[in-house]
């Protein structure tokens, strides 16, 4: 379970930061500098609320932050997947690729500590 989440998280970061240029200049008519902006974005933002969410994740597992990551990342694709074509500055991008960048580094934050706890002897 732990790998496939690890899987969906970081293989989804890592998927989307490259899907994410394509889905910007093709889907929404977006200039190759906005795409890549709206990228960083995400990259940046799920780099960051990986490192960020460690202490929320120390304090209340990795059980239920991954459940709560999981949650963000099903939401941003639904606000993301309701944002209208042709129209790159669509508040629900932005708010649905954030709400994406933070569920993936937070879960993703939370597969670690659910790993030790898992696992205390380091043998996984």
């Amino acid at each position: 379970m732990l790998v496939y989440i690890y899987f969906e998280t970081f293989g989804g970061f890592m998927a989307l930061t490259a899907y994410l240029p394509i889905l910007n200049t093709e889907y929404h008519g977006s200039s190759s500098r906005n795409a890549g902006i709206l990228t960083a974005m995400y990259s940046i933002g799920a780099s960051l609320s990986r490192v960020a969410s460690g202490r929320l994740v120390d304090r209340f597992g990795g059980g239920k932050c991954s459940m709560y990551g999981q949650a963000c990342i099903l939401i941003g694709s639904v606000i993301l997947a309701m944002s209208p074509p042709n129209n790159m500055y669509s508040m629900n991008q932005f708010v649905g690729i954030a709400f994406m960048a933070f569920g993936a580094g937070f879960t993703n934050s939370a597969v670690y500590k659910w790993i030790a706890k898992v696992e205390p002897k380091g043998k996984a």
